[in-house]
């Protein structure tokens, strides 16, 4: 109460310009402070506006960058081009594999009329095995019978066939030669040994176009891989093996012994 009573003093002691003033700035400072409020929300409305047209204009930069994508499919109208070039290529070795099929002749025997089933077909595996490898007469026989063949019907099929068992000899003999190393008379020998004649074995070795002083070479080299010899010893093998004794010479010669 003494604060009330003492600024009630101070307001009667005031002459009436002082009272008229200092209303005069009461209320000069209740207007600006309305002025001010009403100002606010015309700022707010000036800077939302501009942001909602910003983001309006930035989406059709997006659609100008998405048309040149098209553009890009002639690429593969280039790519038949090398694919031309690589197919006569390959047409080209072709006709180089038809060589090899010479044994197949034998398969062109007529069949008898009044062969029976198990003749048939006995005569049937004797061409299936002359398409993959070389035999020789007795051989065949030998082969049908293990595959199950009674003797009578082993033979009829392998006779047959009316094979040319001396072309046998070379082809077999040829075979030998493509994974070892023989002489003269060891390959012969290997070649009764699988069923041809003395005759057809020689006709075969002698055939084969083997050179003999190299299969001494091969047959020492081949003995030094898989043992230890001394110079004689080796020497002594390849006689064994029936090369003369300058082919022996020379194979021990060729190993560096």
């Amino acid at each position: 109460m003494s604060q009330m009573e003492a600024l009630k003093k101070k307001w009667m002691g005031l002459s009436e310009f002082q009272r008229g003033l200092s209303i005069g700035v009461v209320i000069f400072f209740i207007a600006s402070g309305v002025v001010s409020a009403n100002s606010e929300p015309n700022n707010s409305d000036n800077v939302s506006a501009p942001a909602v047209e910003q983001t309006e204009e930035a989406v059709p930069e997006v659609t100008p960058e998405s048309e040149p994508e098209p553009t890009e499919s002639p690429e593969p109208s280039e790519s038949p081009s090398p694919k031309k070039t690589a197919t006569p290529a390959t047409t080209a070795p072709a006709p180089a594999a038809p060589a090899p099929a010479a044994p197949a002749p034998p398969a062109a025997a007529p069949a008898p009329s009044n062969e029976t089933v198990s003749q048939k077909n006995a005569r049937l595996k004797a061409i299936s095995y002359l398409r993959s490898s070389s035999f020789s007469r007795v051989g065949l026989i030998d082969q049908l019978e293990y595959e199950g063949f009674s003797t009578a019907d082993s033979t009829y099929g392998v006779d047959a066939l009316g094979t040319d068992w001396r072309a046998q000899s070379v082809l077999k003999a040829k075979s030998y030669l493509r994974s070892s190393s023989f002489s003269r008379q060891g390959l012969i020998d290997q070649l009764e040994y699988e069923g041809f004649s003395p005759e057809d074995s020689v006709h075969g070795t002698d055939s084969s176009g083997a050179d003999w002083m190299a299969q001494a070479a091969g047959k020492a080299a081949s003995y030094l891989r898989s043992s230890s010899f001394s110079r004689q010893g080796l020497y002594d093998q390849l006689i064994y093996e029936g090369f003369t004794p300058e082919q022996a010479e020379y194979g021990v010669s060729t190993t560096g012994l």
